[in-house]
């Protein structure tokens, strides 16, 4: 367990941060990726590729699980600029549901415009919120069944974008006896 925590802090928590001339995907787009991980869309690689992440074992779509976790990395390839952008996926399966949540990292500046943008991109409801250079928002998916939170906090030349479901059902449906 040590060891799977040293190399997510690493991968999620690079050491050497820059910000980057060209404007990252925009926000909404690492949204729709996260969302098409824990739906397991086929052209998961073509998404990948277009955020300028790849996953970290060098083979698309590759997972490790642990217990009753299953963990997806991918970040941005090493080289000029640095490494940039981190996206973790992780679910949980529990007795009464499933759990998934998505780890967004980005090193570069994001304004209000682009927090404004995926709101209405997403038509999320929720709100963004301003604490002296730090923005936050929390915001769920309208119309979405079972739910799709999403929260971001930005500052001057990171953000961090969290992802996150909660799906009552699954279990539901498996413990249901057939009649």
């Amino acid at each position: 367990m040590r060891i799977f925590l040293a190399l997510a802090a690493a991968l999620l928590f690079p050491t050497v941060v820059f910000a980057q001339d060209a404007k990252p995907a925009a926000l909404a787009d690492y949204v729709s990726f996260c969302l098409a991980l824990w739906d397991g869309v086929p052209d998961l690689h073509a998404k990948a590729a277009a955020l300028g992440v790849q996953d970290v074992s060098g083979s698309a779509g590759m997972s490790m699980t642990l217990g009753k976790s299953t963990m997806q990395f991918y970040r941005a390839p090493p080289g000029n600029p640095p490494v940039s952008r981190t996206v973790g996926a992780t679910s949980t399966t529990f007795t009464d549901g499933k759990d998934w949540s998505c780890d967004v990292n980005i090193h570069s500046p994001v304004e209000r415009a682009d927090l404004e943008a995926m709101e209405k991109t997403l038509d999320l409801e929720g709100q963004i919120m301003t604490l002296g250079p730090t923005m936050m928002g929390r915001w769920k998916i309208r119309k979405r069944h079972p739910v799709v939170l999403i929260k971001a906090v930005a500052g001057k030349n990171f953000t961090m974008l969290m992802v996150q479901k909660f799906d009552a059902s699954t279990a539901m449906t498996k413990a249901k006896p057939a009649h």
